[in-house]
């Protein structure tokens, strides 16, 4: 702001000088934040700095960028000025395109891998990846295929190979008619929530290779 006019004006140029130089320092820190679609995917975008690491956060099932721990994220990251923060619905979630029964592991394996090269294209750096529950076993197919797509991942609660352990759960529990059922690809209705053996259900490990840099993080473990 020209002295002159401060005085001009009436106003006390000391004042104007020290409001303009309050409103540079805030606009250097304000993020772009842009929404759009690509690929029928509707992502959001909080970029601080193109040339800083990007980060893609990869959903739950059934969740998407409006979730409440997305939402937690991208309040995190308007404010860290260090970082670039790309969260989106998958395919049949939120705004995105596709009903959700249409959709299946591998449709949102794809669409996790389209936002990652997006994000990588944005900071020409493979972006961190953080994924939760099923986002979790999403990231590590990714990292498992291409590991040069991506920095380093964060697992909040992985569900990482669980599916055939809850099936044989389910089975463990339910009638022979039921089993026939399933096993015919019938929908059935169970009642797990009262099941005494959860706590004590054999998880058989298997070992995935991935060479990355990777944070578990787990409120139930300890």
């Amino acid at each position: 702001i020209n002295a002159e006019y401060g005085e001009e004006l009436g106003c006390p140029t000391a004042n104007m000088d020290k409001d303009a130089v309050d409103i540079a320092k805030n606009l250097s820190t304000v993020p772009s934040i842009y929404h759009g679609q690509k690929s029928g995917l509707e992502y959001t975008v909080i970029e601080h700095d193109p040339l800083a690491r990007g980060v893609v956060y990869i959903p739950g099932f059934t969740s998407g960028k409006d979730s409440d721990e997305c939402v937690i994220l991208r309040k995190y990251f308007e404010n860290l000025s260090t970082s670039n923060f790309l969260c989106y619905d998958p395919r049949g979630i939120g705004m995105s395109d596709l009903s959700f029964s249409d959709c299946n592991l591998t449709t949102w394996i794809e669409d996790a891998q389209k936002m990652i090269d997006m994000m990588h294209e944005i900071t020409n750096k493979p972006p961190l990846v953080v994924g939760q529950s099923l986002g979790g076993h999403i990231a590590s197919c990714i990292a498992q295929r291409k590991m040069c797509d991506i920095h380093s991942l964060v697992l909040i609660c992985p569900g990482i190979n669980y599916g055939h352990i809850f099936h044989e759960l389910v089975k463990s529990i339910i009638s022979k008619q039921q089993l026939r059922q399933l096993e015919n690809g019938e929908v059935i209705m169970v009642d797990i929530g009262d099941f005494d053996n959860w706590n004590h259900f054999r998880i058989h490990y298997s070992f995935m290779k991935i060479l990355l840099p990777t944070t578990f993080l787990n409120p139930w473990v300890q």
